[in-house]
């Protein structure tokens, strides 16, 4: 193999010679051909590398010679191109010379088409020319497709249509000849004459045509009527165009069936339309058409009346779009009388509108030199605007000059207004049916899609063309078909129905929809019109209504047992007012080491335990009077802490976890404590052996969204306080009655059922609520929520209260209408060193002070009496005696002197049932105030 650079193997000796000269190296002949040469020449190795090129071929590639020995002979084309069209190297050994042709990519990347002759060298080496053949492949291309269109034309004139051979042989027809004669083309072409499907009566006609037009065209007529007989038998009055195809003896025909008379306009057109597709085919024939026909008085005659009487409208003009010819009815729907007078009007000037619309029109007839069913908006004589559809092309003489513009055209001014108003009519019913909330549709007899709006399809997912290929019962739920089926079945049967069903949704998603059709006859054909509204919410709406009624009538009955807890608790205070009173005189009188003392103590321990209980049950009640402070909740409960750990015992881990930050709270201290020894109690007997109890705190925020959870629930800031634990857990009926006075599942004498009923009282007394969550088995989480509080909290002092004297000698008026409780009143002040001063209604009050006879300095009176309460003969005492100190006493509530159970500042109250030393702190301090 010659090395790159050289060309001969005898030439070692030159030296690397320069890629021109590699060809010169076989003398000046070859040098010259290289440089002179009109096609690209290259030489290349067995690794298709170039040793040389000539400058056509840089010329033709688009790189310098330089580029090209730096490439391979294959980077000038796709890898595929040459792994799809291989180099036939054993050819080229065998010394042939091959021709191939190949696609190269230029330097800017431009595609040609060359011609690659190449042969081997002696050397080993290969000679290659090539030849640009871009324009020759565009023009094979081109011819392609001529023929193509010229065999669509032929196909698709609208007419029945054979090439004649001049034996009268069918050479070629079309499918409107094979429908028009009822034989297939196959059993026609080349094999029958098409004389046999002539009448018998016009054959003799027919024949003579035919020689006679070979022969001298201008002595036979062209244009002319025949009968001919189809395959069945049929006769058929038939309309015949007949032209000897130039160059040629073969003739074409195009034959229309005017059968039926009163179609006649339809065929006539059909045949013009023929007869325009003609000259597309057979171009500048036209104009000689018209010669011949001019020459034939019969020819002119009939396409005379033809022009004259179509009611389509046909039109000509010269180069500079002036009408030369129109018909009748063409002047006529551009508003002239059927005369020339339209003749030498300017199209452009006089019936464009809008003189870009010609422009338009000239420049799309420029493209291929016709146009078909083209619109255009025109004007009559009077102004009055008409949209036309017009086919048009251009026309030529026979030596191919430009002349003008000829062609038909139709007035469909009101066609197009009446699809305006259609299309308007459909945009404002589709407007209307895509209103309507929900989804909307029509189903036919087989209950598939007809139409349907966009929420049908926004909400199943799918197109409106695919819901039309679908049932409907594919868009329903698998478990409900069967019912959706019998009640479409029910709407064609019975006029309508309803139902619930679930959607499917192209994605899977189930939807609940109230279904709802009626059936409607359209085009005499039944069909179903349905609407269908989304109940999702509706249904959480009602769950949500039955889940809030559940609640209200859950706190209608804790209220009533709340108002029956409350009047048992206030009888019951002041019964064991009395038995308390007494008990502890009684103690105080006997010895301590006597039995009679003991069986005392038995009696104020249990009376002890009852005043506890009525105590919870006017918690529950929330009738208990209570003093709110503003709290921190984290400090509050931290100073209870080691107090609940000995409460729960050491087999369970009391686990605190508060969070920082705590927005304030206003509330009893001691309801504060209430709560958390009750929950932890409650906790620790939840739990069998050893387990976890854990206590947190958090800020939370609240929306209206939570409503539909609890009824009684006010939006807004609260604080969370939940005690846990891992105990047993409780079932839903459990939930459900846990909060109710004296239900419990302890056993017999170990829990009173009281306690989660306090804390119910106490929450709902305070505007918060409560939140619980259980599972059998795994544990209890109770949420208290308690609302936030504008101010700042307030450290609570917690521990025991230093000692007081209860001792005094100052005069104390009671008033009580018990006079049992009255009469312990005055023995337990006096045996503290008091003067007693006793009533039992408010006039014996009002009296004693009103005589002025001893100085009274403490009025104690109960709240609830029969004939005046206890604030207003305080205000009546008060105007006798400027200055009086009071004390409220009652059984029951505190409300005559309370806001909602809280008392006002200065106000004092004392909750029967009381002890001594009770009473006896509480006068003291009233006493020492200020």
């Amino acid at each position: 193999m010659a090395p790159r650079g050289t060309m001969m193997p005898d030439n070692r000796n030159q030296g690397n010679l320069s890629p021109s000269r590699a060809f010169c190296s076989h003398g000046e002949q070859n040098c010259f051909l290289l440089k002179e040469a009109a096609d690209g020449m290259f030489l290349v190795d067995l690794q298709w590398r170039h040793l040389a090129v000539n400058p056509q071929y840089c010329l033709l590639t688009g790189y310098s010679q330089e580029e090209l020995l730096g490439m391979s002979y294959t980077d000038l084309g796709a890898p595929e191109e040459f792994s799809r069209n291989p180099v036939p190297l054993e050819e080229l050994r065998q010394g042939r010379i091959v021709f191939v042709e190949r696609c190269f990519r230029q330097k800017d990347g431009s595609p040609i088409t060359v011609q690659v002759r190449s042969r081997m060298l002696p050397d080993g080496n290969i000679l290659g020319i090539v030849r640009d053949i871009s324009d020759r492949k565009r023009a094979e291309e081109e011819l392609k497709k001529s023929e193509n269109l010229y065999r669509t034309i032929f196909e698709n004139t609208g007419a029945a249509t054979i090439i004649i051979a001049p034996d009268t042989t069918i050479l070629l027809a079309n499918a409107g000849w094979e429908k028009l004669t009822g034989v297939p083309r196959a059993e026609q072409e080349g094999q029958l004459s098409w004389t046999v499907f002539v009448d018998k009566e016009d054959v003799e006609m027919m024949r003579r045509h035919h020689f006679a037009r070979r022969e001298n065209p201008s002595l036979v007529p062209n244009v002319y009527e025949f009968r001919m007989i189809d395959a069945c038998g049929s006769l058929h009055y038939c309309f015949v165009q007949v032209d000897i195809i130039p160059g040629t003896k073969n003739s074409v025909a195009s034959i229309v069936d005017i059968t039926r008379r009163k179609m006649a306009e339809n065929q006539l057109l059909a045949a013009y339309e023929q007869l325009k597709a003609a000259k597309e085919v057979l171009r500048g024939r036209f104009e000689e058409m018209k010669i011949q026909q001019q020459r034939t008085r019969e020819s002119e005659e009939k396409y005379r009346s033809m022009f004259e009487n179509i009611q389509e409208c046909y039109y000509r003009t010269d180069r500079e779009g002036n009408i030369v010819l129109a018909s009748p009815s063409g002047a006529t729907i551009l508003g002239y009388p059927p005369t020339t007078e339209v003749y030498g009007r300017n199209i452009a000037k006089d019936l464009y509108p809008h003189p870009d619309d010609r422009k338009k029109f000239l420049a799309e007839i420029d493209k291929t030199g016709a146009v078909t069913n083209y619109e255009i908006e025109l004007r009559k004589r009077d102004g009055t605007p008409i949209t036309v559809l017009t086919s048009s092309h251009k026309y030529f003489d026979s030596a191919g000059n430009f002349l003008g513009i000829e062609g038909i055209f139709r007035d469909i001014t009101e066609r197009k207004q009446a699809e305006a108003a259609l299309a308007a009519e459909k945009m404002f019913s589709d407007a209307i049916i895509d209103s309507i909330p929900g989804i909307f549709y029509v189903l036919d007899d087989k209950g598939s899609f007809v139409r349907c709006n966009k929420n049908e399809q926004t909400i199943t997912g799918y197109t409106a063309d695919e819901l039309r290929r679908m049932n409907s019962l594919e868009t329903i739920a698998e478990e409900d078909r069967e019912r959706v089926a019998a009640a479409i079945k029910e709407v064609f049967e019975k006029g309508s129905a309803t139902l619930a069903a679930l959607a499917l949704t192209r994605d899977g998603r189930k939807i609940p929809f109230l279904l709802s059709g009626f059936s409607a006859m359209i085009d005499g054909r039944p069909y179903l019109v349905g609407t269908g509204i989304d109940i999702t919410e509706m249904r959480k709406l009602e769950e949500a209504k039955d889940q809030l009624q559940a609640q209200l009538l859950q706190a209608q009955k804790m209220e009533s047992v709340g108002r029956l807890a409350g009047g048992v608790a206030h009888d019951f205070n002041n019964m064991l007012g009395v038995i308390v009173g007494y008990a502890e005189i009684a103690l105080r009188q006997t010895d301590p080491g006597g039995p009679a003392h003991k069986s005392l103590e038995r009696i104020l321990n249990a009376a002890g335990r009852s005043a506890n209980l009525t105590r919870q049950l006017l918690a529950f009640a929330r009738k208990q009077t209570i003093a709110p402070k503003v709290l921190d909740l984290n400090e509050t409960v931290e100073s209870m802490l080691k107090m609940l750990q000995r409460l729960i015992g050491e087999n369970i881990l009391l686990t605190w976890l508060p969070k920082t930050g705590l927005w304030p709270i206003l509330i009893d201290p001691s309801q504060v404590d209430q709560i958390l020894v009750n929950l932890c109690v409650n906790a620790r007997d939840a739990i069998p052996g050893v387990g976890k109890v854990t206590i947190e705190t958090r800020n939370i925020t609240f929306d209206a969204t939570y409503r539909t959870i609890h009824a009684d629930f006010v939006p807004g800031d609260y604080v969370m306080l939940a005690v846990s634990d891992n105990g047993l857990g409780m079932d839903s009926e459990t939930l459900e009655k846990m909060f109710e006075p004296f239900y419990t599942t302890k056993e017999q004498g170990k829990g009173t059922g009281l306690g989660l009923a306090m804390v119910y009282g106490i929450v709902k007394q305070n505007q918060g609520f409560i939140d619980v969550s259980s599972e059998p088995g795994i544990g209890t989480s109770l949420k208290v929520y308690l609302p936030r509080h504008g101010t700042e909290a307030v450290a609570v002092k917690r521990g025991d209260s230093p000692a007081q004297t209860t001792q005094g000698n100052e005069t104390i008026l009671v008033v009580e209408d018990d006079r049992e409780m009255l009469e312990i009143f005055r023995m337990m002040l006096e045996n503290m060193g008091y003067r007693v001063l006793t009533a039992s209604t408010g006039d014996e009050a009002l009296e004693q002070v009103k005589s002025g006879r001893t100085a009274i300095d403490l009025l104690i009176t109960d709240v609830i009496m029969p004939e005046i309460n206890g604030p207003d003969l305080a205000n009546l005492l008060r105007a006798a005696r400027p200055g009086l100190k009071c004390l409220f006493t009652s059984g029951y509530t505190a409300n005559a002197i309370a806001h909602h159970g809280v008392l006002d500042e200065g106000i004092h109250f004392l909750q029967k049932p009381f002890a001594n030393n009770e009473l006896g702190r509480m006068v003291r301090h009233i006493l020492d105030e200020g």
